[in-house]
């Protein structure tokens, strides 16, 4: 038998194409052997329809040879791939705007197949993910002990991450704000209401103003929970726009390329600091913050609206 831990590369993917990542069967053979299962998710029956989530338990009861090669030669370039601090257990990138965090079928840069060539194992994977035109910190684990791990300290809150972001408007909801999200996969947006209802999860963040400027406000954000364009679309959701984003916002007015001359939503992970606790203690000894300079691009657009 072989298990296969869910982390946040694979999270929110349907069970069958998952396997179909990780395996060599065909769709058929997958439906076979999850009805038979040969194929369960946390020790139960799961149909090829179940979308995964993370710290899932996916467990084969297969013969090795059903599951792909690791290709450890295939290099990529590496060139992106700053890396702000690693050990024997995990590793720190700081991501440019531009690049994908993971695969996602198209021919663009990521960082986990950056990691893997760098590392030369496929054990490397991403615990804390950013959007293609986010930059900032991202954490990924060396191998898949360390992976569990820190997937784990996730969800028990022992991740601290927080953010920098220019908003349209005079910020007045300083605080937590929580809103209820549904996803909408067509659209691949995160949508936002202000009562629960049924098939919906909370979506909580901290905001803090850091500098008022005429017609913007400049925040940073702590994550509470830590869902997909979260900080995007709650802003967007109150009034206040992240500027450069044009999937929530499409007004000119909140300042995409054409006001400030960049290409991406003014939105950067500068933050991320990994709590100690006795349980995690082969991760992190004590208390660690790791920083990221706001790049020279986000900058300048600070500096317009000082002059």
């Amino acid at each position: 038998m072989r298990e296969i831990i869910i982390t946040e590369e694979f999270m929110d993917m349907r069970l069958d194409r998952f396997i179909s990542k990780v395996t060599t069967l065909s769709k058929g053979e997958i439906q076979k052997l999850l009805r038979k299962k040969y194929i369960k998710v946390n020790g139960k029956k799961q149909e090829g329809s179940y979308r995964t989530e993370k710290l899932d338990k996916v467990q084969f009861f297969l013969s090795d040879e059903v599951f792909k090669e690791d290709n450890l030669h295939s290099k990529v370039n590496t060139n992106n791939l700053n890396i702000i601090y690693e050990d024997k257990n995990i590793t720190l990138i700081d991501k440019p705007s531009g690049i994908l965090s993971q695969a996602d079928g198209s021919s663009k840069e990521d960082i986990v197949s950056m990691l893997i060539s760098y590392l030369n194992t496929k054990s490397t994977g991403i615990v804390t993910r950013l959007d293609l035109n986010t930059s900032g910190i991202v954490l990924a684990g060396k191998n898949r002990r360390a992976l569990m791990l820190l997937n784990e300290m996730s969800k028990n809150k022992l991740i601290d991450k927080r953010y920098l972001t220019l908003v349209r408007g005079n910020f007045d909801r300083e605080g937590t704000i929580t809103h209820y999200g549904i996803k909408d996969n067509k659209e691949n947006k995160l949508l936002l209401g202000n009562k629960k209802i049924d098939g919906s999860f909370e979506v909580s963040a901290e905001f803090i103003i850091k500098k008022r400027y005429k017609y913007h406000t400049l925040l940073e954000v702590r994550l509470i929970t830590g869902k997909t364009h979260q900080i995007r679309s709650q802003l967007d959701k109150i009034g206040f726009p992240v500027v450069g984003d044009r999937k929530y916002n499409k007004s000119k007015q909140c300042g995409n390329k054409d006001d400030f001359k960049i290409n991406r939503q003014f939105l950067h992970c500068y933050k991320l600091t990994l709590k100690y606790s006795e349980k995690y203690k082969e991760i992190v000894t004590e208390d660690k913050s790791f920083y990221s300079d706001l790049p020279k691009e986000l900058k300048n657009v600070l500096k317009s609206l000082d002059e």
